[in-house]
């Protein structure tokens, strides 16, 4: 049977299927069109045909409550899937709400917006630790709640922690956990059951599933680490707008470059507030910013740091995304708006991070591994600022990734962060122009696709 053939018999299915969910028969759909089905059609391939009309392919995607790198790994590889193959049924499910333990993505979330990202060591330990013991309450309610969904064909996780209790809940369904770390840690446990097929999106997490026992088989290493479609030129949207034109709108001199500040969907307050208004001592006078002056004094900066600022330091114009914490926001327009010598322009929880990265020079972020690649897909250089006392244990990977490869400049202190100069961000641009293509959401959707075509 030809291709062609194939297509049209689909087709006709369909009409048939379509047509007696209302009422009518086979025949008289037949009849009315004047279609006959091939002859030579199988009933292999018809049964395979009708499969797909009445019972689309499934896939669960799995994401916690706790920052916001799974749940943007969730929506990059459901957007791809509603563009590419729309005929699947996708849900995005937050699985930390369905197992009953969100409790402890609000406390980690909390703990990050307070400025105290060094205590979540302390958090891990409690989920290491009562974390097994909960395990079977976590497998019985998750598999109480699938009884509200349709059966999934894949169940794809994008949460540590969990994945025993999504797999001894659905065993039906083939399991795959994307990673959305560089590495597995203690910390941040994704290597947990052999059952699950790995996507890894470093070779670093590949070795380490290869000597945690996992078969080659169920290991697949990405080409990079997952990220949205729209951050790639082939899904950037015909605007009429360009870039310069939206630096225009917010205010900006385009004779200086553009940092854009990202510390996730819930920033530190104190943190991101110095880090913004040591930015704005670079290039002013001491007669604007003297107020300044006077609170840096206080908090022990010397002439040294402040004559840098001062002389040496090209001025910059400073995108901030605030994500969910208000409170920064409104401090932030309420303190730098008025200030007619430093461009700042502060922005919440938004969508349109790929616009933002694509007008910008620098990214300044915390080790986060889904900001890092969402920054090398967009080809710009890091910064990344890793204070010891507010590092987690699962960022270490991620800023040597970036000090290894040299696309990124990873200092210790704000006030480092600040003095970055533009011919360390032209060098660092040279070495993210070598990397190779982070491919990883799409081949996500292909290793999706070639089991969907197996199973279907």
């Amino acid at each position: 049977m030809s291709s062609d053939e194939l297509v049209e018999t689909a087709g006709i299915l369909f009409i048939n299927t379509t047509l007696q969910k209302r009422g009518k028969s086979s025949e008289d759909c037949n009849r009315r069109r004047s279609i006959n089905l091939p002859n030579e059609v199988s009933q292999s391939i018809r049964k395979s045909l009708e499969k797909r009309l009445t019972s689309p392919f499934c896939v669960f995607l799995l994401y916690g409550s706790g920052g916001g790198g799974h749940k943007a790994s969730v929506d990059a590889v459901s957007y791809l899937c509603k563009v590419k193959y729309p005929h699947w049924k996708v849900l995005a499910l937050n699985v930390s709400e369905l197992a009953g333990c969100e409790f402890g993505d609000r406390v980690y979330n909390f703990i990050l917006q307070q400025d105290l990202a060094g205590v979540v060591g302390v958090l891990y330990s409690v989920a290491q630790t009562f974390g097994p013991l909960l395990s079977d309450k976590f497998t019985g309610r998750l598999k109480r709640e699938w009884k509200n969904y349709p059966k999934p064909n894949v169940v794809v996780s994008f949460v540590p922690f969990l994945n025993v209790s999504i797999i001894e809940s659905a065993p039906y369904a083939k399991h795959i956990t994307v990673m959305t770390d560089f590495t597995h840690t203690d910390a941040h446990p994704w290597l947990q059951d052999q059952r699950q097929t790995v996507f890894c999106g470093t070779s670093e997490a590949y070795e380490q599933a290869l000597m945690k026992g996992f078969e080659k088989t169920n290991i697949k290493l990405l080409s990079g680490m997952v990220v949205h479609p729209r951050f790639y030129s082939e899904f950037v949207s015909d605007d009429k707008m360009s870039l310069l034109d939206y630096l225009s709108v917010f205010g900006f001199d385009m004779s200086f470059p553009t940092f854009l500040i990202i510390f996730g969907a819930f920033p530190p307050y104190e943190s991101t507030m110095r880090l913004i208004s040591f930015l704005s001592l670079r290039g002013a006078t001491e007669r604007n910013i003297r107020n300044d002056i006077v609170e840096l004094d206080k908090a022990g900066f010397g002439q040294p740091f402040l004559e840098t600022m001062l002389k040496t330091m090209e001025r910059v114009n400073v995108l901030c995304v605030c994500g969910k914490n208000k409170r920064l926001l409104e401090s932030i327009r309420k303190k730098f708006l008025k200030d007619k010598g430093f461009l700042v322009h502060a922005v919440g929880f938004t969508e349109q991070i790929p616009l933002l990265m694509r007008m910008s020079e620098l990214i300044i972020s915390k080790p986060g591994p889904g900001v890092v690649a969402e920054a090398l897909v967009s080809k710009k250089p890091l910064l990344l600022v890793a204070e010891e006392r507010n590092l987690m244990e699962q960022e270490r990977a991620v800023a040597a990734w970036v000090r290894r490869h040299g696309v990124g400049k990873v200092v210790s202190s704000l006030e480092s962060a600040a003095t970055v100069s533009y011919e360390e961000i032209l060098h660092l641009k040279e070495n993210v122009e070598r990397l190779p293509e982070n491919r990883a959401v799409f081949e996500v959707g292909e290793e999706l696709d070639n089991i969907a075509k197996n199973e279907m």
